[in-house]
């Protein structure tokens, strides 16, 4: 019952900005700035990625998490850890999207390289991607 308490000061062994700061200089912004904060990152990547489905969901809860912890009075590694998956499961969600997959197929430089690719490069993509006839027929 007694740990349910909340802080009356930031832990100086998270893994946050706060505890950085506080420990430098022995003061900390208030509680409610990793709130804010995830708040404001939210609110910033909700623009680009509301038309991006769970991929896009999956981002923006890993970026506005990400501010939340590094702002927060508490964060520790596995608090990153769980930010690294969601990452992960968005850019797999993102990647496996039907609708990027057909954006991609038929884009009129389908097998130009991108630019700022070389040549090489780009044929090395171009021969690791998977494609769903290579699947069904075997090669």
């Amino acid at each position: 019952m007694f740990q349910m308490r909340a802080p009356s000061v930031p832990r100086l062994t998270a893994t946050s900005s706060v505890a950085f700061v506080a420990y430098l200089t022995g003061t900390f912004p208030p509680v409610w700035t990793s709130v804010a904060l995830q708040f404001i990152a939210g609110a910033l990547a909700y623009a680009p990625l509301r038309r991006s489905g769970l991929g896009g969901l999956l981002l923006a809860s890993a970026v506005a998490l990400f501010a939340t912890f590094l702002g927060g009075w508490q964060a520790f590694v596995n608090y990153y850890y769980f930010v690294g998956m969601l990452l992960l499961l968005s850019a797999m969600t993102l990647a496996a999207s039907p609708r990027s997959a057909a954006l991609a197929a038929n884009s009129p430089g389908a097998g130009a390289p991108v630019r700022g690719m070389t040549r090489s490069s780009a044929t090395l993509l171009k021969s690791t991607v998977v494609r769903p006839a290579a699947i069904a027929t075997g090669t």
